[in-house]
């Protein structure tokens, strides 16, 4: 589910052209600017103002849903446009009580390839309620909307038309909640004949012990078509009957269904190219009521009873003229009148039991299609008198034939189709009264919606009538930021559009194909031919990166090392493999195990292996003699000694066989000669191992004997002896002298 998206924009979609007051009871209108714009339906409201819905393709990619309220002078009170990438189009309005509106179509802007169902509410100030999309999960499903109702339950019903590949066309008839637009039940129906016939419905009203009756078509390959009348259980949506009615096989097609005062069904459309009106009981016999048809080429598109004396009033087209005409109850013809060049698609009776036709023209306005909208006093006059003469309509005899239909009705929960609310903007109130604000374009990118005065004072580019801030998309600019704008002021910046749709969001770590790391959006970054690494990451700086166990080694942010399934070697940048180890230098280290081994591994190796790894840039080197705490000497790398907690006794030093270790206590400790002095000992140099205390003197026997003279005490003692021998000499020479004497 996308994420829905809803403007108000002051754009200036529409404007008045074309209209004519001369009289109380008459207004004509032609809407549209330089684009196509139709009305498919028209209603009159509570408040005594008219609500048209059709489409526009002002200022669109394409088609887009137009939903315009009028007052009763037929000036704009508000105006909508929904619609996104695709095509939509609105096909009938209702007004629910409490004076909403609900209106339905069909989109190709959401939902995969194809249309499907759009159901929108407004307020009666034209406020956004909800937006519905019946869609098929499955991609094989297109919908369309044709005509929605309001039953006496309060839900929503809905019919149309559902393809696919296998089945063609068959009628859809969907069930939704007022309250939020969900799917309460769906269903579709065909006749299973072959080679398949296509059907659709039109129209429909809710009559005959409130199940619904639905007006439209069906067409056998190769044949015409044929009027489609069928009754729908409105429990479960299942067929009660199915009615085809056709004229000596002339084309025939049903367009609106109206529910008369008496309870009978009364329908127009056209057969063979002429317009009918036929009213039927609720088993779809024309028996005992009438059916009519005009001479000329005519179209019936939709059908209303009026309040008031309760005549039957139709809408549709006379050549290439607009239509309308009214019947009595009996079937006799009240007027038909034709004026300008047109086609009313829809017609409706306001509260002063006046009647609005919507429609098309192209005879006058903006050029191209125009939507229209007139209204005309119960006698069907408008301002306009360009009335054709009143042609008096003729019986008309179809033949008819009553077949099975096959439905097929599931469960919501098992029907293959969703509900779901999609990204179709609303844009508000199109009508300016001078200058309509357009797109204006900044350097930065940006894009607001100004007069091209304003444009221009404000240092902007304007981008000409009609044109807005939508659709709108990320735009990475020659600077790495981004801006979410239109196309045309991302290109006019210097920019790449990131497509409609697309927004900017917090700038991410961002991995480049030289292995370097900037911060930009994830969008440009994807731009650039980046990896982005996600919201909330940061560029960690470059560093050693060693891979394939430390044998291939390049030069990355630290982040990207780790995106790319790196390790961080042990400095800042790669090394040569000095050693001809097959590993570069940068990734490997000298690591100790307990037995105190010393290996140069792999950045990820070592710790995998159970060793500690000696830091970056460690190597092992030639053991030497290392006295551990507890006195005992192995031969092992410095680095490894160290990392046991002993003293290193340096280079070409050898552990050799332990003897007695003497204390000032007089204890005893066997520790090897290199290790005695780091035990705070001394040795006797006698080569014995400690004997233990035999004489109870509290001194071990090892160290009982005078220990060995150090080099500094037999330094002390030579001297001494010197000394003494000196004297000797002295006095042998006196005495000798003295007795010579």
């Amino acid at each position: 589910m996308k994420k829905r998206t809803w403007l108000a924009l002051g754009v200036a979609l529409l404007a008045l052209h074309g209209r004519a007051l001369g009289q109380d009871d008459g207004v004509v209108e032609a809407v549209g600017l330089s684009a196509d714009d139709t009305f498919y339906d028209v209603i009159g409201t509570s408040d005594g103002c008219a609500v048209a819905v059709g489409y526009t393709t002002y200022g669109s990619q394409g088609k887009d849903v137009l939903l315009v309220k009028f007052d009763d002078c037929g000036d704009f009170v508000w105006t909508k446009r929904l619609g996104g990438t695709g095509d939509e189009e609105g096909r009938s309005v209702i007004e629910l009580p409490g004076g909403d509106f609900v209106a339905t179509g069909h989109t190709s802007s959401v939902g995969g390839p194809g249309d499907h169902l759009l159901l929108s509410r407004f307020t009666a100030s034209g406020v956004e309620v909800w937006t519905t999309v019946l869609t098929d999960s499955s991609g094989g499903y297109e919908l369309r909307g044709y005509d929605v109702i309001r039953d006496s339950s309060g839900d929503l019903v809905v019919t149309g038309t559902v393809w696919n590949d296998a089945l063609e066309y068959s009628v859809l008839m969907a069930k939704f909640a007022a309250a939020d637009g969900s799917l309460v039940r769906a269903s579709g129906f065909r006749r299973p004949l072959t080679p398949l016939y296509e059907y659709w419905g039109e129209s429909l009203v809710e009559a005959c012990d409130g199940d619904y009756i639905v007006v439209g078509g069906l067409l056998a390959p190769g044949d015409d078509r044929r009027v489609l009348l069928a009754r729908i259980k409105s429990g479960l949506l299942l067929a009660e009957w199915g009615r085809w009615i056709q004229e000596d096989d002339d084309d025939s097609v049903g367009h609106s269904i109206t529910l008369a005062n008496d309870g009978a069904l009364v329908l127009t459309g056209d057969t063979a190219g002429h317009l009918f009106v036929s009213k039927r009981n609720c088993t779809g016999s024309a028996v005992p009521y009438w059916q009519k048809k005009l001479a000329a080429d005519s179209v019936g598109h939709s059908i209303i009873q009026t309040s008031g004396d309760h005549d039957l009033v139709v809408a549709g087209g006379l050549g290439t003229h607009f239509l309308a005409g009214s019947w009595a109850t009996n079937g006799s013809a009240r007027w038909i009148r034709g004026w300008a060049e047109g086609v009313a698609y829809g017609v409706a009776e306001d509260i002063e039991q006046r009647l609005w036709i919507a429609g098309a023209t192209s005879d006058w306005g903006a050029g191209g299609e125009d939507g229209v909208i007139a209204k005309l006093d119960p006698d069907g006059h408008t301002c306009l008198q360009q009335q054709y003469v009143p042609l008096s309509p003729g019986d008309w005899n179809p033949a008819e034939d009553d077949h099975a239909l096959t439905w097929h009705a599931l469960p919501v929960d098992e029907w293959p189709w969703a509900v779901d609310t999609h990204d179709i903007s609303v844009q508000d109130d199109f009508l300016c009264d001078d200058e309509c604000p357009e797109e204006c374009c900044f350097d930065d990118g940006s894009c607001v919606e100004l007069t091209p005065d304003d444009c221009s004072v404000q240092g902007g580019e304007a981008q000409g009538p009609g044109t807005t801030c939508q659709p709108t998309g990320g735009c990475c600019l020659p600077d790495l930021s981004c801006v979410t704008t239109t196309e045309t002021c991302c290109n006019l910046a210097g920019g790449a559009w990131q497509g409609a749709g697309t927004a900017c969001t917090e700038a991410e770590a961002c991995c480049l194909p030289d292995h370097t790391c900037i911060m930009v959006d994830p969008l440009c970054c994807d731009d650039l031919g980046g990896t982005a690494l996600g919201p909330g990451s940061e560029c960690l700086g470059m560093w050693a990166c060693c891979s394939n166990g430390g044998a291939t080694c390049i030069d990355a942010d630290l982040a990207c090392c780790e995106a790319m399934g790196g390790v961080a070697g042990y400095v800042a940048q790669c090394l040569n493999d000095n050693d001809s180890n097959g590993i570069n230098d940068a990734c490997e280290q000298a690591c100790c195990f307990s037995s105190g081994l010393c290996a140069n591994l792999p950045v990820d190796d070592c710790a995998s292996q159970g060793g500690t790894a000696q830091g970056a840039g460690t190597a092992c080197t030639e053991p030497q003699g290392c006295c551990l705490a507890d006195g005992t000497c192995v031969d092992i790398d410095p680095l490894c000694c160290d990392d046991l907690g002993g003293m290193a006794q340096g280079l070409e030093t050898v552990c050799t066989e332990e003897e007695a270790c003497c204390f000032d206590d007089g204890s005893c400790q066997n520790a090897d000669p290199l290790c005695c002095d780091e035990l705070e000992g001394w040795s006797p140099g006698n080569g014995l191992p400690c004997l233990g205390d035999a004489n109870g003197n509290d001194i071990d026997d090892a160290c009982d004997q005078p220990p060995i003279p150090t080099v500094s005490e037999w330094g002390l003692i030579v001297l001494g002896l010197l000394v003494v021998t000196a004297g000797v000499v002295i006095m042998r020479r006196r005495r000798s002298s003295f007795m010579s004497s």
